[in-house]
């Protein structure tokens, strides 16, 4: 098995599309997955899954969070092997200096490419 994260957008936020953790637990656990752990109330949730790649992962979880939760899902899901590469590709210094980085990072989801996000993005000015 492989493990995964899933990033659920567009829950508990404003008040909108509330989803309690055990109710998401539940339904992660429904779809066959394994360890299932979701992270405060992020909408953040590690499970292990086998045999799929991530594209039918990412269906797979997309239907059922729609179907269960009346709300039109939008999940990016990563492989730890891909948040590994992504905590190693960090610039120098990410993390310890609040100073220089604010520490965001941007998982896209796919056909998105991170040129086409930049040219949608505006940012403040000065760094």
């Amino acid at each position: 098995m492989n493990q995964y994260v899933a990033l659920l957008r567009g829950i508990n936020v404003g008040g909108k599309n509330i989803i309690k953790m055990a109710e998401l637990r539940a339904c992660f656990e429904a779809l066959g997955f394994a360890n299932v752990r979701t992270y405060i109330q992020s909408g953040n949730v590690l499970f292990y899954a086998d045999g799929l790649d991530r594209a039918a992962l990412t269906g797979q979880i997309e239907d059922a969070l729609s179907k269960t939760f009346d709300y039109s899902s939008r999940v990016v899901v990563r492989s730890e092997e891909e948040m590994k590469a992504t905590v190693a590709q960090a610039p120098r210094g990410f993390g310890s200096d609040p100073a220089t980085y604010r520490y965001d990072v941007l998982f896209l989801k796919e056909p998105l490419t991170a040129a086409e996000a930049m040219e949608r993005v505006s940012g403040k000015g000065g760094r």
